[in-house]
């Protein structure tokens, strides 16, 4: 019976806790239900127009001379003056004295060959004496047509030519000492001199690397897609003022500096290791040592400068502030009642403030500028209403 008591006494309890704890949950209060507020992103916006716009192309290159030269010597000798310009960033103007070659050797030449020379001609003048007394002769004694033997022709012009030798060579002579003054052949600098007062140098020999200061040039790498935006033939030459403009600047002794400069030809070729065309600007007076340009820094050679070339004006596209490009060809819109849609766009061309589209939007499009923190396509927005992109801004 025990057994019994004990299972009955379970039971009991059992049964008693299930009645205590529906009394508690049928007792305990009803929760407070509240409703949610959902929470609508304001965004700023602009209904974007159609519109021209200007385009640039940017670049970077390194400023080279336009006329560099190897500086070589045309005679032998030794040096005995050296122009103080001539050192290495030395300034000198055309037809500047440069260097000077000993002149002994030759001068000694110059009387030897002038003495040739009257030589020559007195022989000359002896063998015309001489033919003419054998004219004479042959009137006098002969019949019929002389020979030019009989009336020594040869010899007559082999005299003539022996007066032309020693004439040819007295010029050489005077031509060799005249090339002992080694004058600059242009207004420029000196790149590097590769002899001093005092050396001797051989024909041909290299004196120094010169390049003229009249212009410098900047090659300028353009992909195929960038050459399209300038809307220049590949074989374009300029003819004076007919190019791009291009604006260069550096950061020089300090400061950024800025030059003007103008597209006067493409390469002819794509450059090997880069498989892109090259445009090349000019700059006319780098130096500033025309009045024009005074005062504006020196554009030195071997300077890498940054470029902006203008390009041609793009007709019927949309321009918008870089902000609104979300990624790299994606923008949100507003479309029906303030719900948000992502479009995709092509990209004409762009910087660090604007994009300019040109496929991908149409007039009236409402472009969001707000960026969000987790955009859902059809979400709804609160438009707050702006100006958008300046005019003066997207009109160039």
């Amino acid at each position: 019976m025990r057994p019994l008591v004990q299972l009955v006494l379970f039971l009991v309890l059992l049964a008693g806790s299930a009645l205590v704890a529906k009394a508690l949950m049928d007792s305990r209060p009803e929760p407070e239900t509240e409703a949610r507020d959902i929470v609508v992103p304001l965004v700023a916006v602009s209904t974007v127009s159609p519109r021209s716009f200007k385009l640039e192309v940017a670049s970077q290159g390194e400023v080279r001379p336009r006329t560099e030269t190897t500086l070589a010597s045309e005679v032998p000798g030794r040096v005995t003056f050296a122009a103080p310009a001539f050192e290495e960033g030395g300034l000198f103007a055309e037809d500047d004295v440069l260097l000077r070659l000993d002149r002994s050797e030759l001068e000694l030449a110059l009387v030897s060959a002038e003495a040739m020379v009257r030589q020559a001609a007195t022989a000359l003048e002896r063998e015309r004496a001489e033919a003419d007394v054998a004219a004479r002769a042959y009137r006098d004694l002969g019949s019929g047509e002389a020979s030019p033997l009989a009336l020594r022709a040869p010899q007559l012009a082999e005299a003539e030519a022996r007066v032309a030798a020693a004439e040819a060579e007295r010029d050489r002579v005077e031509l060799d000492l005249a090339r002992t003054t080694i004058r600059a052949p242009y207004e420029g600098r000196v790149r590097k001199k590769h002899v001093g007062l005092g050396q001797v140098v051989a024909r041909g020999e290299p004196l120094a690397e010169l390049y003229a200061t009249d212009a410098a040039e900047v090659r300028l790498l353009l992909s195929d897609r960038e050459l399209a935006r300038l809307d220049l033939p590949r074989l374009f030459g300029a003819e004076e003022g007919e190019g791009p403009r291009v604006e260069l600047s550096a950061r020089f002794a300090g400061r950024e500096e800025t030059w003007l400069a103008q597209v006067v030809r493409t390469e002819g070729e794509l450059d090997p290791q880069t498989r892109m065309i090259a445009v090349v600007a000019r700059v006319d007076d780098p130096y500033g040592r025309t009045e024009a340009h005074a005062g504006r820094a020196p554009l030195y050679a071997g300077l890498f400068v940054s470029a902006r070339i203008d390009g041609r004006t793009a007709h019927d596209i949309f321009v918008l502030p870089r902000t609104a490009l979300r990624g790299t060809d994606r923008v949100h819109v507003v479309v029906g009642e303030g719900r948000l849609a992502f479009r995709s766009v092509e990209i004409l061309w762009s910087d660090d403030a604007q994009v300019v589209v040109s496929g991908g939007l149409v007039e009236g499009d409402v472009v969001v500028l707000t960026p969000l923190a987790a955009p859902i396509e059809g979400m709804r927005l609160e438009v707050d209403v702006s100006p958008g992109l300046d005019e003066s801004q997207a009109e160039r």
